[in-house]
């Protein structure tokens, strides 16, 4: 039976949204899958099924993109029992995997082709159906391991989680500040949720230390509890215990959506056809064309259904 190996170099919401290709590679006949992604984003490979995976940056894989391609020692036993890879991390790694031995490379470019209509997880099922791989697949959807959730369930509860309120987990950032709401949406919303009945806990990345300003970080803190620099088990576990996330175009909400929580997710500069979190409780307020206002995000909230209380 193959074993099949799965490249992938991009964030957190990517990376989730490239979980949806695993079945295909699963469908080919392969008896595992070894991952190869940021170390950040590795827990989830794990809880998709992954056999194997390795940190990009210190598992030695560089070593295939010199002019003498090799396969350093540790990685040996996988790729020698690899017989197919799914390469989404660019061009010049295919012909090294195919110099190293790897019987069958398929390349999937993770960046939406100028004309392409629809959301891009398709045109990549697209891409691998032209390789002749069946790539039928629900929206990837985890389970988080209970460890994860009763340390996230600690972290909230210092926060002063009360289990008779309803939680939302507001998260204002994203990957770059032009996709970020206008601060004061966020925490207009976060007061009406507040007085609607709802506990509010901003989650803030690393990032969001330098897209948010000392000032708009104090505002933050003012009017919510603050979780910071979560890992991503940990931010997990935390959006378990939520009954609404609440998120730019982030891997936040990409996070949340796979999780099965109800999520409205907020988009402005980039586009929701081709970027939307993927998930049956999802809602998307906004466009490339424009912001939406807090009403229509209240009315998106209202569409998504009661809260649930957290457990």
């Amino acid at each position: 039976m193959a074993h099949a190996l799965f490249i992938h170099g991009g964030a957190l919401g990517d990376f989730l949204l490239a979980l949806r290709l695993l079945p295909a590679l699963r469908g080919a006949g392969t008896n595992g899958i070894t991952v190869f992604a940021r170390s950040s984003v590795l827990p989830l490979a794990r809880w998709s099924g992954a056999e194997q995976t390795f940190d990009l940056d210190t598992c030695g894989l560089h070593a295939l993109f010199g002019p003498s391609p090799r396969v350093p020692p540790p990685l040996q036993p996988i790729f020698a029992r690899a017989d197919l890879a799914l390469n989404m991390l660019g061009e010049n790694l295919s012909p090294a995997l195919r110099a190293v031995g790897v019987a069958r490379v398929v390349e999937v470019d993770p960046r939406p082709r100028p004309d392409w209509p629809a959301h891009i997880t398709e045109q990549w099922r697209a891409d691998l159906r032209a390789a002749g791989l069946g790539a039928d697949a629900a929206p990837p959807s985890l389970i988080v391991p209970d460890v994860h959730r009763r340390d996230a369930r600690s972290r909230l509860e210092s926060c002063g989680l009360r289990s008779n309120r309803p939680l939302a987990l507001l998260h204002p950032g994203a990957g770059a500040l032009k996709k970020c709401w206008p601060l004061p949406s966020f925490l207009d919303l976060a007061e009406r949720l507040k007085h609607g009945g709802a506990q509010i806990v901003f989650v803030l990345g690393p990032v969001e230390r330098e897209l948010l300003g000392s000032q708009d970080r104090a505002r933050l803190a003012a009017a919510a509890p603050v979780l910071q620099d979560l890992s991503v088990e940990s931010l997990a576990g935390a959006i378990t215990h939520a009954g609404l996330v609440v998120a730019n175009d982030s891997g936040v909400a990409h996070l949340a959506a796979a999780l099965g929580v109800a999520t409205l997710a907020i988009f402005g500069p980039t586009c929701p056809i081709l970027w939307r979190p993927l998930g049956d409780r999802v809602s998307v307020v906004g466009s490339d064309a424009g912001w939406p206002s807090v009403a229509e995000a209240l009315d998106a909230v209202q569409e998504l259904g009661r809260f649930a209380r957290p457990s």
